[in-house]
């Protein structure tokens, strides 16, 4: 059986404006978040046209629910195409896990971006 391991960047409570790059792209939140956040996706420049980045990020939410409500590729907006429709916000005393993955489909860029959201009791 083969197993494979990445490293996650463990950090404190979500922040107002996430920056996370490529080189670590697994985001695991120890503290219930305080705000909504943006989330800018880093690094994705310099891929070539037709390849993909997966990123996940575990927020944990205490009894008031706080989500990732926008979405950005270094630096400019993206529409995320969402697993099920769009999620209408965290929920509460829960942890919500979000899976983005992105394509660069021309080197405008331009970027394809999947996502789902799963929360766990």
């Amino acid at each position: 059986m083969n197993s494979t391991l990445e490293s996650a960047n463990i950090t404190t409570a979500m922040s107002a404006t996430l920056n996370i790059n490529i080189a670590q792209p697994y985001v695991v939140f120890t503290a219930n978040s305080s705000a909504n956040s943006t989330v800018n996706f880093t690094g994705l420049a310099g891929v070539p046209v037709g390849n993909s980045a997966t990123f996940i990020v575990v927020v944990p939410n205490s009894s008031t629910a706080y989500y990732i409500n926008t979405y950005q590729v270094d630096g400019a907006g993206v529409t995320v195409k969402w697993a099920g429709g769009v999620p209408i916000g965290g929920t509460s005393a829960n942890t919500d896990i979000y899976s983005f993955n992105i394509v660069k489909t021309a080197a405008t860029p331009t970027y394809n971006v999947f996502a789902s959201v799963q929360s766990y009791f």
